[in-house]
């Protein structure tokens, strides 16, 4: 199950719903008209997570408490500490810059991580809850029904992992509880899509108001989820499995680096894509393999789906119920 999250008596960062927003929701519920449609229409941003604060905010208003913390509407700056402490002592210094800024900064921050022995990452306010929900659990995530694991007993544990061998028994337990030709006829079918599909957006960088980066102290940007204790729940791998993976991915596969993560949801940046045919397939198969809940939570149904943009597309993003 996923890890037991402070529950908020009072929402700390309740606001006023302004009428283009209730008009916003009016309009994808009622009339169904799409998320494009309503930014180009309203001129205000608006996808699936902000209007899951509005209906959230709507049930508060009738005295229903909500399950998690609710992230900022665009517009509204939480509180940002300097820096914030894990359970076994790391210090993670914490930067807000405006978001148009934060793809420049964090590219000038990397640059510099080899000498500073600070990696950024940047911390996503999009999905999957609200930064404060993370700095609010300075002990980080929960490794295992035990207890937490410290940092270093993560690192230890993923120096004896091998990322291409966890993909590949991730493959193979897909085919532990259904029919292969079921599968292979669902989302795990290598067709090509019948459309034309984009190539996959960069969805946890901020495109209104500000962004957070995080400077971790350790090796690697792979090795931020080890500090986390980030992983462990429902689909998604422990977090010396997502520290395996992403080294891989990094360093012998592609040069796909960690760029920024949510509570639930990873994003790569691609310095190498893979070309078209059986290496995009061979790739689709493994995003697959390591978040197998892709299918509900982008456009990209089924590995051929995801094969076709691969090669043209600079982002990886990865998602866990």
């Amino acid at each position: 199950m996923r890890p037991k999250r402070t529950q908020r008596a009072q929402l700390r960062h309740s606001v006023p719903v302004d009428d283009r927003y209730r008009e916003a929701l009016r309009a994808h519920m009622f009339e169904h008209q799409s998320f494009e449609e309503i930014e180009r229409r309203l001129g205000l941003p608006f996808d699936d997570s902000i209007m899951a604060r509005l209906l959230q905010e709507a049930t508060t208003e009738m005295g229903f408490v909500p399950r998690s913390p609710l992230e900022p509407l665009p517009g509204v700056v939480e509180p940002l500490p300097d820096a914030f402490t894990t359970g076994d002592g790391t210090e993670i210094v914490l930067l807000r810059v405006p978001a148009e800024e934060a793809t420049s900064t964090w590219e000038s921050l990397l640059a510099d991580a080899p000498s500073s022995g600070q990696w950024p990452v940047i911390l996503s306010q999009r999905y999957g809850g609200g930064i404060l929900q993370l700095l609010e659990e300075p002990e980080g995530f929960m490794e295992h029904a035990g207890g937490i694991a410290s940092t270093q007993a993560v690192l230890d544990k993923a120096r004896t992992l091998n990322g291409r061998v966890l993909l590949d028994k991730a493959w193979q337990s897909f085919f532990e509880y259904e029919e292969e030709e079921e599968l292979m006829r669902g989302p795990l079918s290598d067709s090509p899509p019948a459309r034309h599909l984009p190539p996959i957006p960069a969805r946890l960088i901020p495109n209104t108001d500000s962004a957070i980066i995080g400077l971790f102290p350790c090796n690697d940007s792979f090795e931020i989820p080890a500090i986390l204790g980030y992983g462990g729940w429902n689909g998604s791998p422990a977090a010396a499995e997502h520290v395996a993976v992403l080294r891989y991915w990094q360093q012998h596969h592609h040069e796909a680096r960690l760029q920024a993560l949510s509570l639930d949801t990873i994003e790569l940046i691609v310095g190498n894509p893979p070309s078209e045919g059986e290496q995009a397939l061979a790739v689709a198969r493994d995003h697959f393999s390591y978040a197998s809940d892709i299918p509900s939570d982008t456009m990209y149904g089924t590995v051929g789906d995801l094969a076709s943009v691969l090669p043209i597309s600079q982002h990886w993003h990865f998602w866990w119920d």
